[in-house]
């Protein structure tokens, strides 16, 4: 399909996101919004029936801006470091660590940047296939791969090698790393659960690690700034940022991240008490702002549910938020017309002056953590309101704190703070 006939295809704007509504019924099977049930299933059906029209697009607008020159070193850069992962202006050392593929301690499977941005593609086409009739799954899984696999080393080639009379030497090359990694990927993840001895002692050391914590708190070892927090919920939270300033690399509180930690020490000559002294665990308590992080997802699961129940004249408050958040900058008239409701400009203005806490008589004010700053002709998410537009989209792809990317959190964290 050309690029033109897509377009002749594509007809008035609209949005092709799940709007916050349709994801929480999704979730529970309550509808929201004023919108009945078999309406909000209309809407989500619709949502389904466009998937194959909003790949395509960005299959062609991805292709466009490529062959236009907006997909070079200067221009997508930045966006290429961030769809990886990276933190802003990553340094040297940064790079070159995320695009090596690393052997991490036994029990945890090697990675790099680039490696989990190929299993968040295939995450994505597992979802989407389908087989029909007597049709083997695994064997569309094959075509998939074999499909990716040409493009990326064969069809790009210059013609004079895809029509030699043998495959260059980097194919069989890939086709055996892959071989290769796939066998030690095994090799690692037998050796890690036959020792059932070592995974039970490193449990009975998480454990000790927490009771050690609490007892430091509960002695007035380590300061706490806020007496709110449950000192066994603080002592987790701890626990986990140590396990995470003890290897490299990995997502935060996760299984992998034990896995790695647990690989890199001896559980027979590990001690919890010279690890975790009063010391080091003030310094995590510190650096990695605990406590404002706990706090601060309190702060959001309540606002989070006041937001779902505003709304202005049926203009649900979460939908103008995500809209604006989803560009970045938008003005209500590009709101209005993002949500199909071009007539009731005023009620996105009305929410938007509400969200970025601007006085007015009656309804919920947002003043103490505004969720938008500017005015009429442009809107824009601060970065409280970027941290609730996450999780409102529930995007889990290279997230690293509750479904929060680490650089929004923090920026959240300074602001709320100022």
């Amino acid at each position: 399909m050309s690029s033109q006939d897509s377009d002749s295809r594509r007809g008035p704007k609209k949005s092709y996101r799940l709007s916050a509504g349709e994801r929480e019924y999704l979730e529970t099977g309550e509808a929201k919004g004023g919108y009945s049930k078999p309406k909000t299933e209309e809407l989500v059906q619709q949502k389904v029936d466009s998937l194959p029209v909003r790949i395509q697009h960005l299959f062609e607008d991805v292709a466009l801006l490529d062959e236009s020159g907006r997909l070079d070193y200067e221009s997508w850069s930045s966006g290429w470091y961030d769809l990886l992962g990276f933190p802003d202006e990553p340094t040297r050392e940064q790079l070159d660590t995320g695009f090596t593929f690393q052997s991490p301690p036994s029990g945890a499977s090697p990675t790099s940047k680039p490696t989990e941005l190929g299993r968040n593609f295939g995450e994505l086409v597992d979802h989407l296939l389908l087989a029909p009739g007597a049709v083997d799954r695994d064997q569309i899984r094959q075509d998939i791969l074999w499909g990716v696999f040409s493009q990326l080393f064969i069809e790009n080639r210059p013609s004079r090698e895809i029509l030699g009379e043998e495959l260059p030497a980097y194919v069989p090359e890939t086709i055996e790393l892959l071989d290769r990694r796939s066998q030690s990927r095994k090799q690692r993840h037998d050796k890690f659960w036959a020792d059932s001895d070592d995974a039970d002692r490193w449990q009975d050391h998480k454990r000790a690690m927490e009771i050690r914590v609490v007892d430091l708190l509960r002695d007035g070892e380590v300061t706490v700034a806020s007496t709110d927090v449950e000192h066994y919920r603080l002592a987790g939270r701890i626990v986990d940022w140590f396990i995470d300033s003890m290897v490299d690399g990995g997502t935060h509180g996760s299984a992998q991240q034990w896995a790695a930690f647990c690989g890199e020490y001896d559980s027979t000559e590990f001690d919890v008490a010279s690890e975790l002294t009063a010391q080091r665990v003030q310094s995590l308590l510190d650096d990695y702002r605990i406590v404002e992080r706990i706090e601060l997802k309190k702060q959001v699961q309540g606002d989070i549910n006041d937001l779902s129940d505003q709304k202005w004249k049926s203009v649900p408050a979460q939908d103008v938020l995500l809209s604006i958040a989803g560009h970045e900058t938008a003005s209500s008239a590009e709101v209005s017309t993002d949500l199909d409701m071009e007539n009731n400009q005023s009620g996105v203005t009305r929410i938007a002056r509400d969200l970025a806490g601007v006085e007015r008589d009656g309804g919920l004010i947002w003043k103490e953590r505004p969720l938008l700053t500017g005015g009429t002709d442009r809107w824009t998410t601060t970065a409280y309101g970027d941290v609730i537009a996450t999780r409102l989209m529930g995007d889990s792809i290279f997230l690293t704190e509750d479904l929060v990317p680490e650089r929004v959190l923090i920026d959240a964290l300074d602001e709320l703070r100022s």
